[in-house]
């Protein structure tokens, strides 16, 4: 995941040239569940290895009136940082968190692609949960002498069928919610 907060971090800092301070309060005030909302450190830790990898670089100072930390540098993205998050964009997400934080950094040009993730990632949880609601009933496993760890499996696969069928609804509602923001979305921003 810290993959996909570092893009998270360059996406904003592609989306407007920012201090660190004012990304960490952005993020903060994201809908995410607490463990893919990185920590201060994680933020100024990306903003670093961005920095060093030549995608970021700093834009101006500002002053401000906080007595630690009398000035701030502002980053903004550099060509390669904006080619870089680009490429990123245009690369399939690899869990519906990544999907999530993609989705905080999204510009209006991405709105396809999402949807088109979000179609994915839907179609492989109807499989999955397809997959895992044909393997059967434990008990009558463990009835016909199967093997104790298919019977666990089994036991698992329907717990976790559940929840696969619940993600796939809500990324079904998703991909048809981003499909219809972008038949909504200004053509200039497209």
């Amino acid at each position: 995941m810290a993959e996909s907060t570092r893009y998270a971090v360059l996406g904003l800092v592609a989306r407007e040239p920012t201090h660190g301070y004012a990304l960490y309060a952005e993020i903060e005030r994201w809908p995410l569940p607490d463990a893919l909302r990185p920590g201060r450190s994680t933020v100024y830790r990306h903003l670093d290895r961005l920095s060093e990898a030549g995608h970021i670089a700093p834009h101006d100072v500002v002053a401000t009136a906080a007595s630690r930390h009398p000035e701030r540098t502002i980053y903004a993205a550099t060509p390669s940082g904006v080619a870089e998050f680009d490429r990123h964009a245009r690369t399939m997400p690899v869990s519906f968190d990544d999907l999530c934080l993609r989705l905080s950094t999204a510009r209006p040009e991405d709105l396809p692609l999402l949807a088109d993730y979000a179609a994915h990632l839907e179609r492989a949880s109807l499989s999955r949960f397809q997959e895992w609601s044909l393997m059967g009933d434990p008990r009558s496993l463990v009835q016909r002498g199967a093997p104790w760890r298919t019977v666990v499996q089994t036991l698992v696969a329907r717990t976790q069928a559940a929840d696969v069928a619940s993600l796939a609804t809500i990324l079904g509602d998703l991909r048809a919610e981003l499909e219809a923001l972008n038949e909504h979305a200004p053509a200039q921003e497209r």
